[in-house]
């Protein structure tokens, strides 16, 4: 490689704005200024057979056309060209001998020589000598300083040349450009050694490298900035962006990111997701807290809030008659946990369970069972016919409703009031028909039905007592059973009772036989016929003569009168002498 390709590539330059020398003199010899070149016009002019036979007139006007050369190694600089004094008026014709190149690297000088074009010697013409001073922007122009003064400090560096006895403000070193010292470095850049025992111009410490200077990075929130990386945080929770209202880009969280206490924190954080803030979690319905469990600080519900089906966080703890969602809205009232439309008004509300009914603010128990615990008569619908809360002791138990009737065996609610041949299956039932309290059991229906209660008998679309006592009160005869022979119904005044039929007679509350002929059995002497006491009940409990009475067929009569008369009258036996018979004997009896 030639030394002014390494001239060109390898060497880093400043720019030195508004450099304005008109003269410089060079340390070993009178030189004159001539002005301000790219380095490809003048390599291009010493390089080709123009710098040959050529007047200080003409290689201006040469050097300050555009050349547009392919070589990309061949960098734009700017060049300070130097000619020998004696022969600078503008109509000497000159032949280039020697170009001599001068790069000044701070504390380090780079000295070469560029080969000029091989003339032909046809004239004899004056050799000159080129100097070089290169730098690295085209548009450099040259500016004096002395004693440190008179150049841009934030941009350039006074320095002393002792080769023109001269200070020329040079630019400062940019980033990763070499560098003797931190002074000669661009601003928010210092002179740092590399592991390759190189100094370089590097970002100080808190400054970056982007956008082709070193810029400082870790700008708070809501501070100045120029790119997003330098804000705290970077590119991904941070930007710089432009603020109409300050008219300045400042850093800001990113859209996915929210401000918290100075900190840019990821936003929309899910149910169990980490965070450092409860405004963090927003990512899952209802799950709005950062708890912190054990030292973990993640997304959760709030208190009154559960997670729904894994789906989110919603409150729980709604009362009955409450909006709702979904039924795991609903546990705020104890068997309330049903979630439905009300009515046609489109609402869903917390609603009782299925087989509980609401209640003011409660859900009851529905399907009470008889016995069982109540507060309201709807709960008893568990037992048909169970209808009825009703307060026992202080303590309200289901029974049966007013038309029906304990069946305690079963546990069951019978329909009561049911009249006689109505089915049934307890006495309790048939009340209907007075007196027709019992169920008998009808094998032929197989099935019960209502009879009158024992001691009563059907009759006249009626149950009257039957079964009633001698002397008891009674409307029919039907009725008089209760003692033997007793079986008529007798009006006695105004009063009827039952009393013994015909041909039978009261005796110690019994009705017995009566007119019982001689010889017959018998219990007292009402029971034989008799005539002024002639017969009665004899100790062999017959009927029989009385004392002084003799048995005459089936008569009995007084001693011999009697008799006679009895004797007569088996010897009379026409009529009207049995009467004269009788009448003679009934004077004889007078007469006694």
């Amino acid at each position: 490689m030639g030394l002014e390709q390494r001239c060109i590539i390898c060497l880093y330059f400043s720019c030195l704005l508004n450099f304005g020398l008109t003269q410089l003199k060079h340390q070993s010899s009178s030189m004159h200024y001539m002005g301000n070149f790219p380095y490809r016009n003048i390599l291009s002019f010493v390089k080709g057979n123009q710098s040959c036979d050529v007047s200080s007139r003409n290689m201006l006007s040469i050097l300050k056309k555009e050349v547009h050369d392919q070589d990309e190694s061949v960098s734009d600089y700017t060049c300070l060209l130097f000619l020998d004094d004696d022969l600078s008026e503008e109509n000497s014709v000159l032949r280039i001998r020697d170009v001599y190149a001068e790069i000044h690297e701070y504390d380090v000088e780079y000295k070469f020589r560029l080969n000029p074009f091989k003339c032909k010697l046809e004239k004899d013409l004056p050799n000159v000598n080129l100097s070089l001073t290169c730098f690295q922007r085209k548009d450099y122009v040259a500016k004096a300083c002395q004693n440190g003064k008179g150049c841009d400090d934030d941009l350039e560096l006074c320095q002393n040349y002792r080769d023109f006895q001269k200070s020329i403000c040079i630019p400062k070193r940019k980033y990763n450009e070499s560098c003797g010292m931190h002074s000669q470095c661009y601003k928010n850049t210092i002179c740092i050694q590399t592991e390759q025992r190189k100094s370089l111009c590097l970002c100080k410490e808190g400054f970056e490298f982007m956008n082709g200077d070193c810029l400082k990075v870790g700008i708070a929130l809501a501070k100045e900035c120029v790119d997003s990386r330098q804000c705290i945080g970077g590119e991904i929770t941070t930007e710089c962006v432009y603020d109409a209202y300050t008219r300045r880009r400042a850093c800001s969280c990113s859209a996915a990111f929210i401000e918290i206490n100075g900190k840019c924190l990821q936003r929309d954080r899910r149910l169990y997701e980490p965070c450092e803030s409860s405004l963090q979690c927003r990512g899952t319905h209802g799950a709005k807290e950062c708890r912190n469990v054990a030292g973990v600080k993640f997304c959760y519900c709030p208190d009154g809030y559960d997670i729904i089906n894994g789906r989110g966080c919603m409150k729980v703890g709604k009362s009955i008659g409450e909006a709702c969602y979904v039924k795991e809205h609903c546990t705020g009232t104890q068997n309330a946990h049903q979630c439905q439309l009300y009515n046609e008004t489109g609402i869903r509300i917390c609603q009782c369970n299925p087989g509980f009914l609401q209640h003011v603010d409660q859900c009851l128990q529905a399907n009470r069972m008889l016995y069982e615990d109540c507060i309201l008569d709807d709960q008893c619908n568990g037992t048909s016919g169970a209808g009825v809360c009703k307060t026992v002791r202080g303590k309200g138990l289901c029974v049966c409703a007013s038309n029906y009737i304990e069946d305690k065996d079963t546990l069951r609610c019978r329909r009561a009031k049911k009249n006689i041949f109505d089915t049934c299956k307890i006495d309790e039932q048939c009340t209907g028909t007075e007196n027709a309290g019992v169920c008998l059991y009808d094998k032929r229906n197989e099935t019960g039905v209502c009879a009158c209660n024992d001691g009563y008998i059907w009759h006249k679309e009626r149950c009257i007592k039957s079964d009633i006592f001698l002397f008891g009160s009674c409307e029919y005869d039907i009725q008089c059973n209760g003692t033997e022979g007793a079986d008529v119904c007798k009006t006695f005044g105004e009063r009827q009772i039952c009393y013994c039929k015909p041909g039978h007679l009261e005796f110690q509350g019994r009705c017995i036989e009566g007119e019982k002929h001689l010889g017959e059995p018998c219990e007292t002497n009402k029971q034989c016929l008799s005539v002024e006491d002639n017969v009665i009940c004899g100790q062999n409990l017959s009927c029989s003569c009385n004392d002084g009475y003799f048995k005459v067929g089936q008569e009995c009569v007084k001693d011999w009168l009697f008799i006679q008369l009895i004797m007569y009258q088996r010897t009379i036996t026409t009529t009207p002498m049995l009467f004269l018979a009788i009448s003679e004997i009934q004077r004889n009896v007078k007469s006694l």
